[in-house]
């Protein structure tokens, strides 16, 4: 009786295998056109969007891999970027202790020795360039009695700061000042 029992049950098991493995097969190998073209469809959507961020970046000329920061010896007044489009302008005191108005530069791709040049601007006129030949990497100095000077003339007037090298021909903003007496 027990072998009994124990055919019938073998008999159903493998009976109800015996429908199972072709729905499996439907299953695995079966037509998966709505779940295909669900895919399809996110696909587009995505390289669409990474389409429509790569012309905005483009048009925008976006680079964050440029990025400056001004000092004053080794105190940080002020830090920007190429998409950083705000109108901060950098206060400095002529009154205060420091001996060198510092510019740093920071490439992720060009590194060398480069001539290096600043331009000053206040109302859109050129009024001073400083020029040099450097190691990219090390900051661009301008000494405080410089600014002193400038100072007399310049005091509480917008400059705009223009940077020249090889990677930047056409001159790069890289931020404005304005020379304060506190």
């Amino acid at each position: 009786m027990r072998w009994a029992l124990a055919t019938i049950k073998t008999n159903l098991l493998l009976k109800n295998i015996t429908y199972l493995i072709p729905i499996l097969f439907l299953i695995y190998f079966g037509d998966n056109s709505e779940l295909k073209q669900s895919n399809i469809w996110k696909n587009s959507i995505v390289k669409s969007q990474a389409k429509k961020n790569l012309t905005i970046d483009t048009e925008r000329n976006i680079d964050t891999l440029t990025n400056w920061q001004f000092y004053l010896d080794d105190k940080l007044i002020y830090k920007s970027h190429k998409g950083n489009l705000d109108d901060q302008i950098v206060e400095i005191d002529t009154t205060k202790q420091y001996k060198f108005f510092k510019l740093q530069i920071f490439y992720d791709s060009h590194n060398g020795v480069d001539d290096r040049k600043i331009e000053m601007l206040a109302n859109d006129e050129l009024f001073k360039v400083y020029t040099q030949t450097n190691d990219t990497f090390l900051p661009f100095e301008i000494p405080k009695y410089d600014f002193e000077l400038m100072e007399r003339k310049y005091l509480e007037q917008v400059i705009t700061l223009k940077f020249y090298d090889p990677v930047n021909p056409n001159g790069l903003e890289v931020g404005r000042i304005k020379f304060i007496a506190e």
